[in-house]
């Protein structure tokens, strides 16, 4: 009996420490992460998701952006997302990608399924709306778009730019063509010098760009180096003197200058998107873990084994659907 009391009093310790959010499986509930991951600019990560409860089917959820203390701590929903149609038909629309939130705009972009198709979508809050609009037909279109303030870079069957953040179908007319021809699977700005891009490709180059380039050919890129692992980019951004991009099996860093040593920053996790937000890469991974890392400092790079990931979200644990 004495043991069986230090047990209990035991449990009770660990039971009272735990937040239930986090950290305590559910039976009842399943929490599905869309790929994609942004912050508010307020210190939260925002992703973007749907709770599901398969022991009561007539309790129907809607999609959401949710936020997360960048620390770690309870999620909480943000914001519904209005518009889907599911088993539609040729009328359903699903989100299967979150590209990121802007906070001074706010305003929401994501990639929809159209009955099967892929549309460039937004979403801009209002009092009396938070309903998702299309804005592009993507279908059959290496689509990678990247922001900074009002300017939007995109690739497609080339590289190009609108001096405005797209709203509506019309926009697309107002696209300039940066480089001719040449497609991509990763990009982002420079984090210094804006004029500045630097995407992957799915031969697994590592190319730079200027924004002011028009009417260029693709061989006027700068080849900035080779890795095999950039052919799988399915993110990329860019911090101080480092290309970071994830792919299958993690994240890797590549010099800007093609100079130096690539670094394996996380190993051994199915990465589909990040965001860096204070000297840390947020990152979701298809398994439906938020997880952070620390960026090392590009003079000493910190070895894998002193600086491993931290899961700040596990969907598996959420049980927040009564």
């Amino acid at each position: 009996m004495k043991y069986i009391n230090i047990i209990l009093i035991i449990f009770a310790i660990i039971n009272i420490s735990i937040d239930y959010t986090n950290a305590r499986p559910n039976d009842k509930c399943s929490f599905k992460i869309y790929p994609g991951i942004s912050n508010d600019g307020m210190g939260n990560i925002l992703i973007t998701g749907k709770p599901n409860n398969p022991k009561n089917e007539s309790q129907v959820f809607v999609s959401g952006v949710y936020k997360i203390p960048m620390l770690g701590g309870s999620i909480s929903r943000k914001l519904d997302i209005n518009g889907e149609v599911l088993n539609g038909g040729s009328n359903s629309m699903s989100i299967n990608l979150f590209y990121g939130f802007l906070p001074k705009q706010n305003l929401y972009y994501f990639r929809m399924n159209h009955a099967g198709q892929p549309v460039f979508s937004m979403l801009k809050p209002s009092s009396s709306s938070s309903e998702l609009k299309q804005v592009f037909n993507i279908h059959n279109t290496p689509f990678v778009p990247t922001i900074n303030g009002n300017t939007f870079i995109y690739g497609a069957y080339g590289i190009y730019k609108l001096n405005k953040l797209p709203e509506d179908v019309s926009d697309a007319q107002l696209s300039i063509q940066l480089y001719k021809d040449q497609i991509i699977n990763g990009l982002s700005f420079d984090s210094e010098n804006k004029s500045i891009i630097y995407m992957t490709t799915y031969q697994g180059t590592i190319l730079k760009g200027n924004i002011n380039c028009i009417n260029c050919t693709k061989d006027q890129l700068e080849l900035i180096g080779n890795d095999t692992y950039a052919q799988s980019t399915n993110d990329l951004l860019v911090f101080n003197d480092m290309i970071y991009y994830s792919y299958s099996n993690g994240i890797r860093g590549f010099p800007k200058n093609g100079k130096g040593e690539k670094i394996q920053l996380v190993s051994g996790e199915n990465v589909n998107s990040m965001v860096q937000l204070n000297g840390k890469i947020y990152f979701s991974t298809n398994e439906g873990l938020i997880k952070s890392i620390k960026l090392p400092n590009s003079q000493s790079p910190s070895s894998p084994t002193s600086n491993q990931p931290k899961t700040i979200f596990n969907s598996s644990l959420y049980t927040k659907c009564e």
